[in-house]
């Protein structure tokens, strides 16, 4: 199993998905989508990045601020390591590998609510 960083079709990076085999693409949206054959499946990080809409900035100055302070506590970033290294060894249980791909729909949602505060306060200054 692999960690990749994918950019976005927006610009902004994706933040970081595993791929099993399958294909991995961002589509129009700068969502990351699984692709299974020649088909796209709708990820969460897609829903998000359409609830969000990361590519518009039109939040408050004071909002935008806020939104770019959050980040996961170090004890979650020191489990994100530990299971991102065992990944990459390939020795990763079926629950450690769940347990990484909600810490990785976590990191996209914030890096979605980040683009969108830069964005913002780049459209205010």
């Amino acid at each position: 199993m692999a960690i990749f960083r994918l950019p976005c079709a927006t610009g902004t990076a994706a933040s970081y998905a595993i791929g099993r085999g399958l294909g991995l693409h961002a589509n129009p949206h700068g969502a990351i989508v699984f692709c299974i054959s020649d088909t796209y499946v709708t990820t969460e990080a897609e829903i998000w990045s359409r609830a969000i809409r990361p590519e518009i900035g039109d939040l408050s100055t004071e909002a935008a601020r806020e939104w770019l302070r959050l980040r996961l506590s170090e004890a979650d970033a020191e489990r994100v390591r530990e299971l991102s290294s065992k990944a990459n060894a390939g020795t990763l249980t079926a629950d450690e590998d769940r347990e990484l791909e909600q810490y990785l729909n976590v990191g996209r949602a914030l890096e979605f609510l980040k683009a969108k505060a830069r964005l913002s306060l780049r459209d205010a200054a």
